[in-house]
């Protein structure tokens, strides 16, 4: 799985965006005001913040949680499984 990551990473699949202090401070403001249920990994919360930060109003995933959260984030999860 390492392998087809440091590929991925070759071939420019992803796409790096900068995580500042202001970032990671409007993450913690959303995450304290989510619904007391929300279930989101602090790596989620990160990438979500980071997505709306620079713009993007969607985001791709297949974890439930993380489609869920989105909506909290302003930006509409997509299911990469649901077709």
């Amino acid at each position: 799985m390492l392998d087809d990551f440091a590929s991925d990473e070759a071939a420019g699949v992803w796409r790096w965006l900068p995580v500042s202090s202001a970032l990671i401070r409007s993450v913690c403001e959303r995450v304290v005001r989510l619904p007391r249920r929300t279930l989101l990994r602090a790596g989620d919360a990160i990438h979500l913040g980071c997505a709306r930060e620079h713009g993007f109003r969607e985001v791709y995933t297949n974890d439930g949680h993380m489609l869920a959260a989105c909506r909290h984030f302003d930006l509409i999860g997509v299911n990469m499984l649901s077709g």
